[in-house]
This record gives C-alpha cells, structure tokens and sequence, in this order.
C-alpha cells in the first residue's frame, strides 16, 4: 500500500510539469530477480511518464539525480516507446521530494512560489 500511494502522489506531482505531458500510477508485475529467481515475481507499483521525444535525455537526467548535501541516488527509469517508467522500489521515500524537483526543472535551491495574496488553501 505505502508504494501505491507514493507512486499516486508522485504522479499528481508530475502531471503536466516540465517535459512531463502526463504522469500516471501503475500497477506491475516484476520479477524477483536476475537467473534463477526470474521465474518468481511480485506485484509492484511504478509511474509511467508521457514524455514525447525526452524519455531518453530524461532517463540520463535521472541518473545523475543528488545534491552536493545528499549522496546522489540513481533513479530506476525504463524506456517504454516514448514513455519513461519510474521503478520506486528502489528509491528511498525521502528522494521523492528531490526527483520531483530533478524532473520539473527546478533545482533545490531554487525559491519555493507563495500563493499570490488574498488566496487560501483549504
């Protein structure tokens, strides 16, 4: 459940942003690992990323996704046609924040935008 529910946040953070045309949760199926475990697998969650024509350049962006305070921590991204697929079970709950900001453009240090005056969140 906790993997469901922050591949579902990180793609309403991704929908629409940067490059991202649209961003969606997954269910998948994968496998447990390389020969002989390969034959054994379990259900997972990822986010698949529309992505015309960037999936590559943002696969590459993706490994080198860190800040001088945080050792970087490469991102499991899969090319699927034009899409990039997102493999969170292998990315710390706490990147999530930092490949975010890695895949709208911004960069850490950048400001964060306050809501303009006269504007409440509920």
């Amino acid at each position: 459940e906790n993997l469901k529910n922050r591949a579902k946040r990180l793609a309403i953070q991704l929908d629409g942003v940067g490059q991202i045309e649209q961003a969606a949760e997954f269910q998948r199926t994968v496998p447990l690992g390389p020969t002989p475990w390969n034959r054994y697998e379990s259900q997972s969650w990822g986010v698949r990323l529309k992505t015309p024509g960037r999936a590559r350049q943002l696969q590459k962006e993706l490994a080198l996704v860190g800040s001088d305070q945080v050792a970087r921590i490469p991102i499991e991204a899969e090319l699927d046609g034009d899409d990039l697929v997102l493999d969170l079970r292998f990315v710390p709950p706490k990147s999530d924040h930092e490949l975010v900001l890695a895949l709208s453009g911004q960069d850490s240090d950048d400001p964060v935008e306050d809501a303009p005056e006269g504007s409440e969140e509920n």
